[in-house]
């Protein structure tokens, strides 16, 4: 079976990739197929619950994640790990190293076209640090929200005035959030 969340077949391991034989040493299987004969039980073995060879190597669409990321917002992210806020700071240190619950955090993760402050994949919970300039983008925060919500994202904001001054209080939301399901 595929790993969760994987959207394409995995990778023929060695012991099947050395299992394939090209037509011209001699493999019946690989008749007429010139040099990228398929052996058989390496196809197979890729096939995901009794489905056929055919669909299994085919990609799979689903609605669980938001992909296709681009060079520039990862560079992006990279950036923005370098140049935290106080705020991000502080949370970060509270989050860090599986410190909430044992629950791993990662730190302005690219997701799709955006990029978050705070992501923890296995609650697919986010959390947004929102400082002043998010009083003149509202819509646009709403309207991001909403569509990582449509994903199954689940979004949390807090201010930066709420971290820097009741971070206790902001963990412990942060905390119940993630014992919801």
């Amino acid at each position: 079976m595929l790993s969760r969340g994987a959207d394409f077949p995995l990778p023929l391991s060695k012991a099947h990739a050395s299992q394939t034989r090209s037509a011209t040493e001699g493999s019946n299987l690989g008749e007429g197929l010139g040099k990228r004969a398929i052996n058989k039980d390496s196809v197979i073995g890729n096939a995901v619950d009794g489905e056929s060879c055919i669909s299994a190597m085919a990609p799979r669409k689903t609605n669980h994640r938001i992909r296709g990321t681009t060079s520039d917002i990862d560079q992006a992210a990279q950036r923005l790990r370098k140049q935290s806020t106080p705020a991000e700071a502080k949370l970060w240190q509270a989050l860090r190293n599986r410190k909430l619950n044992g629950l791993r955090f990662r730190r302005q993760h690219p997701v799709g076209r955006f990029i978050l402050d705070f992501y923890c994949p296995s609650e697919k919970l986010v959390i947004e640090i929102d400082g002043s300039i998010h009083t003149q983008q509202e819509d646009y925060d709403a309207q991001r929200t909403e569509e990582l919500e449509k994903y199954g994202y689940r979004v949390l904001r807090f201010t930066n005035e709420a971290v820097l001054n009741s971070l206790n209080t902001v963990l412990e939301e942060i905390y119940r959030a993630t014992l919801q399901l």
